[in-house]
């Protein structure tokens, strides 16, 4: 199993605009076309304004193929160009699951 994980840094005080603009039009999107969602953050402490997302696929061909078709759909392009001047930074990380942890 292998997860992804998604950090984006909005400016102060739009991190509430972004997730209602999530919400609304990316959410599903992203589920459709993505799978599974297993986590999805906001920090409290620490760097501020931070969404962070954990998606979870079987390998890192299934998540190359997933991610190619969710960009090329005109609804997510459409979603990203509305957002993406909300974001200040953004980081992903591709994670397994150490030994002693199975494959849950």
């Amino acid at each position: 199993m292998l997860f992804e994980m998604r950090t984006y840094q909005l400016p102060p005080a739009r991190l509430s605009d972004y997730l209602a603009i999530y919400a609304a039009k990316g959410k599903a999107l992203q589920c459709e076309v993505l799978g599974k969602l297993v986590a999805c953050f906001t920090t409290e402490v620490g760097a501020l304004d931070q969404v962070i997302f954990i998606w979870s696929f079987t390998s890192f061909e299934e998540r190359s193929r997933r991610r190619a078709a969710l960009a090329a759909m005109p609804a997510w392009q459409a979603y990203v160009a509305e957002v993406g001047p909300l974001f200040v930074r953004q980081e992903s990380r591709l994670m397994r699951h150490a030994p002693f942890m199975g494959a849950t």
